[in-house]
């Protein structure tokens, strides 16, 4: 898979990563801020 994390914000990437650990399967509870994708990118 490309990279796109240039392609997106930092608020962008962290509703992706929160709609994937809330859907398939997975449950977690506690949400990721876009200040935490930006201190992690």
């Amino acid at each position: 898979m490309p990279a796109l994390g240039r392609m997106m914000t930092d608020e962008q990437v962290a509703e992706v990563v929160n709609y994937v650990r809330t859907h398939f399967g997975n449950s977690y509870v506690d949400r990721v801020t876009a200040e935490e994708v930006k201190a992690v990118r």
